[in-house]
C-alpha cells in the first residue's frame, strides 16, 4: 500500500517495484516450499509467473510503449493470459473435486 502512495506519479517505477517484489515472492515459494501438497504448489507457481507477465503487460499500457495500437494489442495478449490461468485454475479445481468425491463415493 505505501507503494501505491508515494509514488503517485510514477506509474512505471511502482511497475518495476511490483515486478521485484513478485520475483522476490517466487523465489521464495520456490525455496521455502510452504504448501503440504505438491500440486497446490505448482498452481501457486503458476499463478505467481501470471501476475509476473501480467506485470510485465502493465508496461505497455504505461508511455513505456508510445504505439496506441501496439498498447491495444497488448490487451489481448493480457486477455489471454488472464484467460489461460483462470481456465487453468478452474480446470484444477474440478478435478481435485471429481476425486474428492470419488473417494467419498468408495468409502461408502
Amino acid at each position: 500500500m505505501a507503494i501505491p502512495c508515494t509514488l503517485v506519479g510514477n506509474a512505471s517505477i511502482q511497475i518495476q517495484l511490483y515486478s521485484l517484489f513478485t520475483s522476490f515472492y517466487i523465489i521464495f515459494i520456490i525455496n521455502i516450499d510452504p504448501h503440504t501438497d505438491r500440486i497446490k504448489r505448482r498452481v501457486e507457481i503458476f499463478n505467481e509467473f501470471v501476475i509476473l507477465i501480467v506485470g510485465y503487460h502493465l508496461f505497455t499500457f504505461t508511455n513505456f510503449v508510445q504505439d496506441e495500437m501496439k498498447q491495444f494489442e497488448m490487451g489481448y495478449s493480457l486477455v489471454m493470459f488472464i484467460s489461460l490461468t483462470f481456465i487453468s485454475n478452474i480446470t484444477q479445481m474440478v478435478i481435485r473435486n471429481v476425486r474428492k468425491v470419488r473417494q467419498k463415493l468408495r468409502l461408502k
